[in-house]
């Protein structure tokens, strides 16, 4: 919009709103005049403003006094206590001596249950754990060719037939299914027993130690393997009998388990006595380094080193160290076993029993 301007010689003419607040001249006295700036917009008229309420004034609170707890005075000394009054019994009410109190009869009957339960407690740990019977591990049995203690001495003289308990121990999982043979040695005339192989806990077994009352005097192991001595620091914990092995399966034992620790090896005997009896031990390594037969009467425990019809097992890191260790089976057969009566009963650890004159004849390993 163009902007008006007067001069003071009373001309007025119009410039451009461009020209406001600039300086320019008069067209008819050529006086050099100021235009004027253009006029601010006015702002919009703010709305009244109400009045502010002020709040009212709050009557002060009158201040309380906190509550406090009434206690009683303290008192100097202890608290007398006055016993309660108990019933009469009927021998106090007629005059006579007073009955003991039903009370302590009660709490002496609750401790000795208390002692029993512990008792059991501490029995059915020391009987399903175990613990190690010796604290030097490798005790060995005597230079001596015989072993025996005052148990052992009762019986002198001529020496009792063995009877001999066949136990056919299930072990493995359901799909492989195994058996073990382990046998209970009985001496009829003290019903003193040894124990060969146990290879796993059986019902029937522990019900035949039961009922037939026998005593286990000793346990005698054939090799280290674990098929064999699963259950042996059970029976020996369990019936207090001494373990006999070779020193040479000790690494065996402790892969199965480290807390299995013969008490006696029987590296260095010929003949121990157990149970009334006279014990052969024969040394056949091969199958184990520790392999041992032993001989009770006429009857022949071989273990793992002579079956019906053959032999035991070997291993080796190529066949030429297996050959060498069947070989040595044989040869430890032929030196020592063969030489016995072929009347002679052989208990193994695997397969049916049978005897050193039916070997002699149909074993292809010994007849070659």
């Amino acid at each position: 919009m163009p902007i008006k301007v007067k001069c003071t010689c009373g001309a007025v003419f119009s410039i451009p709103e461009s020209m406001a607040g600039k300086k320019g001249k008069c067209k008819k006295c050529n006086k050099i005049i100021s235009i004027p700036g253009a006029e601010p917009e006015k702002a919009p008229a703010a709305s009244p403003k109400r009045p502010r309420k002020r709040p009212a004034k709050r009557k002060p609170r009158a201040r309380v006094a906190p509550k406090r707890k009434i206690t009683a005075p303290k008192r100097k000394g202890k608290r007398k206590r006055f016993p309660r009054k108990r019933k009469l019994s009927r021998s106090e009410e007629n005059g006579q001596e007073p009955d003991r109190p039903a009370r302590k009869k009660k709490t002496r009957v609750f401790i000795l249950f208390g002692v029993a339960a512990v008792l059991l407690i501490v029995v059915a740990i020391v009987i399903f754990t175990g613990f190690p019977r010796t604290t030097d591990g490798e005790k060995s049995s005597p230079d001596t060719v015989t072993e025996k203690t005052a148990a052992d001495n009762t019986t002198e003289g001529k020496e009792p037939a063995p009877e001999v308990k066949h136990f056919e121990v299930q072990l493995g999982r359901p799909e492989d299914k195994f058996t073990v043979n382990t046998y209970v040695v009985v001496n009829p005339e003290t019903k003193e027993a040894i124990l060969i192989d146990p290879g796993g806990q059986d019902m029937k077994l522990d019900a035949f130690i039961l009922t037939g009352g026998l005593q286990i005097k000793s346990i005698l192991i054939t090799h280290g393997h674990g098929d064999h001595i699963n259950a042996v620091r059970y029976y020996s914990t369990l019936h207090k009998a001494p373990i006999r092995a070779s020193c040479r399966d000790k690494t065996m034992f402790e892969k199965v388990d480290s807390r299995i620790r013969p008490d006696y090896f029987t590296d260095k005997c010929e003949s121990i006595t157990a149970a009334g009896f006279k014990v052969k031990v024969f040394h056949t390594p091969g199958h184990s380094p520790g392999s041992v037969c032993y001989g009770i009467g006429d009857c022949l425990f071989s273990g793992a080193t002579l079956f019906k019809e053959a032999i035991g097992r070997t291993w080796g890191k190529d066949q030429e160290e297996m050959d060498r260790k069947a070989q040595q089976i044989i040869s430890g057969i032929r030196e020592k076993l063969l030489v016995m009566p072929d009347e002679t009963k052989v208990f193994p650890g695997h397969m049916k029993p049978t005897t050193l004159g039916h070997e002699k004849k149909n074993n292809l390993f010994l007849t070659q």
